[in-house]
């Protein structure tokens, strides 16, 4: 890999900001291609504010690990946390040509990422979430 973004954060909605924060001059220095950048940042906000937001019924505080690297060719994105068991390959999928008052709440997000993915990959690993993606 060329280069990578390490982070370790909170199960706080203002940490997925500061990762954004963080990323966006990393994929500038990378010279990603706009669309590709905008993919990457939307896909890091929908998995982490999920983790975040659905991820810990239980309260109290909890850490996520994310990596971003790149490798000349692709983004690599990493998520591993030990919040509820939750894959998202296997989530229902959403009808999106269906009327929006027609559609039920929720999985859009997860619609969009597995659109701007190449490749998902979900294990459950010693009582933690292990996501790995590529765009």
């Amino acid at each position: 890999m060329d280069a990578a973004l390490d982070l370790t954060i909170q199960n706080d909605l203002q940490q997925v900001s500061y990762v954004a924060e963080r990323l966006a001059p990393l994929l500038e220095s990378w010279k990603v291609a706009p669309r590709t950048a905008y993919r990457t940042q939307l896909v890091i906000e929908e998995v982490l504010s999920n983790v975040v937001r659905h991820g810990f019924p239980d309260g109290g505080q909890h850490e996520i690990s994310v990596r971003v690297a790149h490798d000349g060719e692709h983004i690599d994105i990493c998520v591993q946390d030990d919040g509820v068991a939750f894959d998202p390959s296997g989530a229902s999928t959403v009808d999106v040509d269906q009327p929006l008052e027609q559609r039920r709440v929720g999985g859009l997000g997860i619609h969009l990422v597995r659109q701007f993915v190449e490749h998902l990959e979900y294990q459950r690993l010693a009582g933690r979430n292990d996501l790995k993606l590529r765009l």
